[in-house]
């Protein structure tokens, strides 16, 4: 499981009101975030990205996207009655009917 160590906006960020602009090299909706990914895990997804042609950050960025983004699930289908379909004759009883033949505490 992944912990994120800390969530950060820079000062000057902190400072700006929310038409004034942005920083340099991010995006005025982008939050900055520290991830401490185990090392063997850090070598997967940067095999992943390279056989891939693109950068882990893409790469992680699509993960999440995919985790998080709303998909339509499947609807259930609907379940039939009865479930189990007996091979022996139908039997008609009434709930009086089994309370007379059956002893409840």
């Amino acid at each position: 499981m992944f912990r994120v160590a800390r969530t950060f906006l820079s000062a000057k960020m902190l400072a700006m009101s929310p038409g004034q602009g942005t920083m340099r090299n991010m995006k005025s909706e982008s939050v900055r975030m520290t991830l401490d990914i185990p090392s063997a895990l850090h070598r997967r997804l940067k095999e992943q990205a390279a056989a891939r042609g693109i950068s882990v950050r893409k790469l992680l960025l699509a993960g999440v996207r995919a985790i998080v983004q709303d998909v339509k699930r499947p609807q259930p289908s609907k379940v039939q009655f009865p479930l189990i379909r007996s091979k022996g004759p139908k039997v008609n009883l009434t709930n009086e009917q089994i309370y007379e033949h059956v002893q409840f505490p």
